[in-house]
């Protein structure tokens, strides 16, 4: 049986350590769950593998043999793919041009255009993406581009297959069709590794979950004998569970201000119009399937496709744009951090200074004191935001945004790709703005994550939406995953 070992893996970026001596094993015919915190170096440890990084000491075997790996390409010819949480797509080349990339097949000197139809066709269909082959990656929604970056990894027939995160922008059918194409590699004897957040997708796809914690190797467990709340005790140190901030009872309500309310608005792309109104002090969480309108609802009423008219604070306006938006004090945050939310080669100062010194015309102070209040895991303030881990980065884009004290925050998915406890850290950011008198609308592809957020915020509803329209207002004992899915999936004759 295919076997993957890491022996005593070290890797420091300048002063920090991001792997301390992690040994690992991977089997084929077996799925490994790499479970974390940001910084623990999960993503560190399978750029090594991967090529991406060279290991300063240890080593990186395959059936015994010692990978000598020094670029992604020489990972490939040796069978190891790895998926990163930052999409390699061409956006200018078609999905079908895309999936054939690492290998392209040729005819005498020149692409063999047909061949690589016939090769996409196939891959795509077993994604649930059959017409895609023709479309240009640009078109895609983010999901679909994370189905095509899986798409682009299986078509090379792995020996090992990593997935960094590529479900962290999926929804519960996506993954479903994933699941299924794992399983199937799996009894084909394909050693694979998954770094996931996802609990559920843990326990449902894995056999065994290796955890690291601070650069550190901790524990492997398998998942037929590991609870949720031991796994979490062997992420952080102490049972997350019991530092949940359990806030009133949800869906109390209070004459409160109205901070925006939009009315008969169509969104961009959906024939219905949309009823919207928050309030001050509230935290709304957007839930439906995906493409229903939940990320067009946040980048409209920051005006970033077109201009928005709006009731704010009482006042009949129109939002131009969005830095119309950010004058008057709304903050918008993306999932996406690589295309929309960090500035990857400036320093961290920089990226956490550009609204308030900017934009705003003004110098925020604390700017050092919010990213410790974060818990931002860095070196020097000085270094590329990029050195950092994927949810540090994610701090740093929300401490741009509170030091201005923003009156309404809107958030799309913006705890994608990050771990548990620094998701915690994100909510409790939130529920605290929110305490403040800020409004926030938190759009989520977790369904879990929207119900949970009542545990963190004293005024929380969920609106579900479906095609382009608010379906159910859910508040209280209403909550609950099967409500949404209920709504989310309208029964009988609303099927446009």
């Amino acid at each position: 049986m295919n076997h993957l070992k890491c022996r005593e893996i070290s890797k420091a970026f300048g002063q920090v350590r991001a792997l301390e001596r992690v040994s690992l094993e991977a089997c084929g015919g077996e799925i490994l769950a790499l479970l974390g915190g940001n910084g623990s170096g999960k993503s560190t440890i399978a750029k090594v593998i991967g090529g991406v990084y060279q290991k300063d000491s240890g080593e990186v075997m395959l059936n015994d043999s010692v990978l000598n790996i020094n670029s992604p390409i020489a990972a490939k010819r040796a069978g190891v793919i790895v998926t990163s949480q930052e999409l390699s797509l061409m956006d200018n080349f078609t999905v079908a041009q895309n999936i054939c990339l690492s290998k392209v097949p040729v005819k005498k000197v020149w692409t063999d255009g047909r061949a690589v139809g016939e090769i996409a066709e196939e891959v795509l269909k077993k994604c649930g993406l059959s017409s895609y082959g023709g479309r240009s990656v640009a078109s895609l929604e983010e999901n679909e581009k994370y189905l095509v970056e899986f798409a682009k990894a299986i078509v090379m027939k792995p020996k090992v297959l990593i997935l960094d995160e590529i479900t962290s922008a999926l929804y519960q059918n996506d993954v479903a069709v994933i699941r299924n194409i794992l399983m199937d590699l799996k009894e084909q004897g394909c050693i694979i590794i998954i770094i996931t957040h996802r609990m559920n997708e843990i326990f449902d796809m894995c056999d065994k979950v290796t955890v690291l914690r601070n650069g550190e190797y901790v524990d492997t467990f398998w998942t037929s004998e590991v609870t949720e709340n031991e796994l979490l005790f062997a992420m952080t140190g102490h049972d997350v569970r019991k530092a949940v901030k359990v806030g009133e009872e949800a869906g109390g309500e209070e004459e409160r201000e109205s901070l925006i309310s939009v009315t008969d608005h169509q969104l961009s792309g959906f024939r219905g119009q949309i009823q919207f109104e928050l309030k001050k002090g509230e935290v709304i969480g957007v839930a439906g399937l995906q493409g229903q309108g939940q990320s067009q609802l946040v980048r409209e009423l920051f005006a970033m496709d077109k201009p928005t008219q709006m009731v704010f604070k009482g006042e009949p306006i129109i939002l131009k744009n969005p830095s119309d938006a950010v004058k008057r004090k709304f903050a918008f945050i993306s999932g996406n951090r690589e295309k929309e939310g960090s500035f990857g080669n400036r320093s961290i100062q920089e990226n956490i200074s550009v609204i308030s010194d900017l934009i705003l015309s003004a110098n925020a102070e604390a700017k050092e004191t919010v990213l410790g209040k974060y818990k931002v895991k860095m070196g020097r303030i000085t270094d590329a935001i990029r050195t950092l881990s994927g949810g540090n980065q994610q701090k740093v884009i929300l401490g741009r945004w509170t030091i201005t004290n923003p009156d309404v925050l809107l958030l799309d998915d913006p705890t994608k790709g990050i771990d548990v406890n620094a998701r915690m850290d994100v909510h409790g950011i939130i529920a605290e703005l929110a305490d403040q008198g800020a409004g926030v609308v938190f759009v989520s592809s977790d369904e879990e994550e929207l119900i949970g957020m009542a545990k963190y915020c004293h005024q929380y509803k969920i609106v579900v939406m479906y095609n382009g329209e608010v379906k159910k207002v859910l508040s209280g004992k209403e909550m609950t995953k099967e409500n949404i899915f209920l709504y989310a999936i309208p029964q009988g004759g609303d099927s446009e």
